[in-house]
């Protein structure tokens, strides 16, 4: 009877670590993507030839997040696991550097990293965040070789498609390029140039591919951080200084810093989305990197007059 005892519970231990799917795979390409850019540009280049689940769940913010015992089970039978890189999902590249069962892509792995310094944070008194920006896709050209990358993998994974697969990168390539035509025609229009945002540092390598001039009171990358009352302080002075009228908030996380300085200065409040993830509501609706991105071209429209 211990036996039965034994055998029943190793299968419902081995059931519970059952990769969590959103649908069958019918024979088509698995993909676990950590991020929701990974997520959409994979099922764009993929197309019917591939079932993709976003791993972060969908409203959470996404650096902090572990992975499910599930969620590990899912990503080593996946055919293929994508992720952007040590610096956005350490657990990630824990898990890929201990398991070799993992059938991995670093999609930052074509990109030149953006070190933030010391110069970076100028407008702050503490400096103890440094490091490199993970936030590569807000560059819609880093988006381009995120995209070629998936391709890749997908042309290396099922040979046979790899035409199909080509075809569908070329098109969202001619998209993303109008993208960033648009984002640079907007910019070239606009005589300020400045951009306040009551959030974390997610816009690095937007900042420098269009030359902005980006304040924040918040240091580093960290999810974790919290800015100081004098940075608050601060950019709410060089708000009245500049005569802006909007503060910009970041996605998914209460807007109480931009509340704060909307009160004490009036300006209006826009959401700027850093595309990390997305709500549950814009997920089931079919939201993609694109509207995002489009949406931040809008509110920057508006915000910068």
């Amino acid at each position: 009877m211990k036996y039965i005892s034994l055998i029943l519970l190793i299968i419902i231990v081995l059931t519970g670590c059952q990769a969590p799917t959103t649908q069958e795979s019918d024979g088509k390409i698995t993909i676990m993507a950590t991020l929701f850019p990974q997520y959409d540009f994979a099922r764009i280049v993929g197309g019917d030839q591939v079932t993709v689940t976003l791993i972060l769940p969908p409203g959470v913010e996404a650096h902090a997040y572990e992975p499910t015992p599930k969620e590990v089970g899912a990503i080593q039978k996946a055919d293929l696991f994508l992720y952007t890189g040590e610096q956005m999902e350490p657990w990630a590249h824990r898990l890929v550097s201990a398991n070799e069962q993992v059938k991995a892509v670093d999609l930052s792995q074509a990109i030149v990293p953006l070190e933030q310094t010391e110069d970076d944070h100028e407008d702050h008194d503490e400096h103890e965040h440094e490091g490199i920006d993970p936030h590569i896709w807000t560059d819609p050209n880093n988006a381009i070789t995120m995209v070629e990358t998936i391709r890749d993998a997908l042309a290396e994974t099922l040979p046979e498609q790899a035409d199909y697969f080509e075809d569908n990168a070329q098109k969202y390539i001619t998209e993303l390029k109008q993208l960033d035509r648009d984002f640079k025609d907007l910019f070239a229009e606009k005589i300020n140039h400045e951009i306040f945002f009551a959030g974390h540092n997610a816009f690095g390598y937007f900042i420098q591919r269009y030359d902005l001039h980006f304040h924040t009171p918040y240091t580093g990358f960290s999810p974790d951080a919290e800015p100081s009352p004098r940075a608050i302080t601060e950019l709410m002075e060089k708000m009245t200084r500049s005569e802006s009228k909007v503060i910009y908030y970041e996605e998914l996380i209460e807007p109480k810093v931009a509340q704060v300085i909307r009160d004490a200065t009036g300006a209006d409040m826009m959401l700027l989305n850093g595309a990390h993830n997305i709500s549950k509501e814009d997920l089931n609706a079919g939201v993609s990197y694109l509207d995002i991105m489009r949406q931040n071209l809008a509110a920057l429209d508006k915000g910068l007059q």
